[in-house]
């Protein structure tokens, strides 16, 4: 935590704390250190043991500091910056107008991220292990991290979502048991979106109708498509299965499939 925000924290941390207790009849430790932080927090350097209650946060907890008015001025441009903890029960944000950063890195999530149609400064789920993320025209002022290692045993929904920054997935794993893994039709990136760097798809990847800024890479990582009809190209060695339409911003943009 930066020094410039200790006499924020100092001031505010109290207050919000003061005011989830009054929502909820009884906090966690580990709850009640969140709010006490102004919804910053560091909980270990790796993901967390299963039934660790020391590092476990309740989802409605979480999400109630980003929708609740009063709870939500609290809070730093920071947003939510969380690492390190197992969230219990599904994280419901949709809709949120936050307009702040959600950033829980090195998290295990027990059920479904929701998303949907909610207004973000930037979404982090680096090193994570995740179910499904539905994101559905998710707007997001930068970028959209995925990667580092992160797990999503179900789909990862950004149909018509509209990004700032990149689409993150490097190194990356994106298993689709239903036979979708990345479902991000008609989704609008103003950067690039990076696939590459030993990531994993399996299942669809669909990007048709997708717009993007900048660049798509792809180089270095496997898409397996048990149920694709056709295969599209090779990308440095690997089966590539995708459903995709790239519409680029400039001529001078591509999607690079070989080494980068």
């Amino acid at each position: 935590m930066g020094e410039g925000l200790v006499p924020v924290v100092e001031r505010g941390g109290p207050r919000l704390l003061a005011l989830a207790r009054k929502s909820f009849p009884e906090l966690h430790p580990a709850e009640e250190r969140l709010f006490r932080n102004l919804g910053i927090a560091t909980f270990g350097e790796g993901l967390p043991d299963m039934g660790d209650a020391s590092r476990t946060l309740r989802a409605d907890r979480l999400a109630w500091a980003l929708l609740d008015p009063s709870a939500l001025k609290l809070l730093t441009p920071l947003g939510i910056a969380v690492c390190g903890v197992n969230i219990a029960g599904t994280l419901r944000l949709n809709q949120c107008r936050a307009n702040l950063r959600l950033q829980l890195d090195l998290c295990r999530f027990e059920e479904d991220i929701h998303l949907e149609e909610a207004h973000l400064a930037f979404v982090g789920l680096r090193g994570s292990r995740c179910r499904s993320v539905r994101a559905a025209r998710l707007q997001v002022q930068d970028n959209v991290s995925l990667g580092d290692r992160a797990v999503f045993a179900g789909e990862v929904q950004l149909s018509g979502a509209a990004i700032g920054g990149d689409l993150e997935c490097e190194g990356g794993t994106f298993a689709g048991p239903h036979g979708k893994a990345l479902n991000a039709v008609g989704m609008r990136v103003e950067g690039s979106v990076l696939l590459r760097k030993k990531s994993s798809f399996t299942g669809e990847v669909q990007l048709s109708h997708a717009v993007v800024g900048q660049n798509l890479y792809c180089s270095g990582s496997a898409f397996n498509n048990a149920k694709a009809r056709r295969s599209t190209r090779m990308a440095s060695r690997s089966e590539v299965a995708l459903c995709w339409t790239i519409t680029p911003r400039s001529p001078a943009k591509s999607a690079s499939w070989g080494d980068q």
